[in-house]
């Protein structure tokens, strides 16, 4: 598929299907990856193992909405700087929104591994299951930078008119993930959050090495804007409430459960 779309001069169903396709394929591979992880989890480890894993998956959603919907303010903004035609509008609102996403994720990322006792105690996790998915999510929230880089590029490049590397890149994480987990299951429960953890950052390691042969656009840190902060939160806001309402509900109903 063409990684440039003309939505004005080109045929309108061709490149709206160019488009969306891959993202409903990158969406529903996401799906398959939490169960690759459901399912190896629930065999090889037990019932107590799948039942923590359970009480993480809140969390694990709340922070991938969080990415997904703050990633997609940025391709707003940016989409209409690259259909303007506007290279250094283009490189001023990369730079900055990089920035901002770097500081943002190590931020959360902070503040997780601080709070988590007190988060999963809200979530009324059941004793038994309290450790685990403790020592669980406090691997995986290591991992939450390379999580919110890969939505960060996968919305630069969707900027660009380019989604079905979105959807081979989460193909290659699903497979990847899908190997690990049994190899690092003989570890215990942590070893499935530290097999996530390495897929995602192959993962965004192998976008990186993608961005890079294309050369899209240029990255120079001195194009960084601080008066498109409040801009690009302005837009992320909306899109990440928006993205959130699900994983929220699903953890009250989990809280209640518990």
């Amino acid at each position: 598929m063409p990684t440039k779309i003309d939505f004005i001069g080109g045929n309108t169903r061709r490149c709206l299907m160019t488009m969306v396709l891959p993202m409903i394929a990158a969406m529903f591979l996401n799906m398959m990856y939490n169960l690759v992880d459901s399912l190896w989890i629930g065999n090889l480890l037990g019932e107590t193992a799948y039942a923590a894993l359970t009480n993480s998956t809140p969390i694990i959603l709340i922070l991938t909405s969080v990415a997904m919907g703050a990633t997609n303010g940025v391709s707003i903004l940016l989409s209409q700087a690259i259909g303007a035609k506007d290279k250094k509008r283009t490189e001023s609102l990369i730079a900055t929104s990089f920035c901002v996403a770097v500081v943002f994720s190590v931020l959360v990322t902070v503040i997780l591994e601080l709070f988590l006792p007190s988060i999963l105690s809200v979530l009324n996790t059941p004793a038994e299951t309290y450790d685990m998915a403790y020592s669980y999510l406090s691997v995986y929230v290591l991992g939450y930078i390379a999580i919110y880089l890969y939505c960060y590029f996968a919305a630069v490049l969707r900027s660009f008119g380019n989604s079905m590397f979105q959807a081979i890149a989460m193909l290659t994480t699903t497979v990847l993930n899908a190997v690990l987990d049994p190899i690092f299951h003989f570890i215990g429960f942590n070893g499935a959050a530290i097999a996530t953890l390495l897929s995602e950052t192959i993962c965004l390691l192998f976008m990186l090495v993608y961005l890079k042969k294309k050369k899209l656009f240029t990255f120079k840190i001195s194009e960084f804007d601080k008066s498109d902060i409040l801009l690009l939160v302005q837009k992320a806001v909306p899109s990440v409430i928006q993205q959130s309402i699900p994983a929220v509900s699903t953890t009250f109903l989990t809280a209640l459960v518990s």
